[in-house]
């Protein structure tokens, strides 16, 4: 998957990094993290609103009011350009104690619409088991054997067969 540039724009709070007023410098790729985590927490928006302010996610109030704090707490806690910020509790706010910089995989990952399945006594994400040696089948053998309520072992270490498998049809 394509890594977000430092030019991208937000879809959770329209802001856009890189963009300026006319005749200042560019924010940095930091301050726009910050401004857009805010935003994600403050916003009216009825999508971001439920999915922030209204879960009681907020900004701790040493980096709502104090870029230079929460910039520092990033540049030693292992922030890097091609990393994002995690909220390591989903149901907790933006604090050093609940914030790590992690890459973009890790983060999708760390979500609330997750479909986490325990198999062999073990409770991952899909998209873990999927990556999991003992899984046996692709990634669309597998969404489909769940979705049809398969047990989670044997739609992990069942091999396809070929007769399931769809053929494409080739134009002629």
């Amino acid at each position: 998957m394509k890594q977000p540039s430092s030019k991208f724009t937000s879809s959770t709070c329209g802001y856009v990094h890189g963009e300026a007023r006319s005749g200042t410098k560019p924010p940095s790729r930091l301050y726009g993290i910050w401004g857009c985590m805010k935003i994600r927490c403050e916003s009216r928006n009825k999508r971001t609103r439920a999915n922030y302010h209204d879960r009681g996610i907020r900004v701790c109030d040493e980096w709502q009011k104090d870029y230079v704090a929460f910039r520092d707490w990033a540049l030693t806690n292992g922030y890097r350009d091609d990393l994002t910020i995690d909220r390591i509790n989903n149901d907790g706010g933006y604090s050093p104690e609940n914030c790590r910089w992690v890459d973009y995989k890790t983060q999708r990952r760390n979500t609330r619409i997750n479909l986490h399945l325990t198999a062999f006594g073990e409770t991952k994400t899909a998209a873990d088991w999927i990556d999991d040696p003992r899984c046996q089948v692709r990634r669309i053998t597998f969404y489909g054997r769940i979705h049809r309520g398969w047990p989670v072992e044997k739609a992990i270490t069942l091999p396809a067969s070929r007769l399931n498998r769809v053929v494409p049809v080739l134009a002629a």
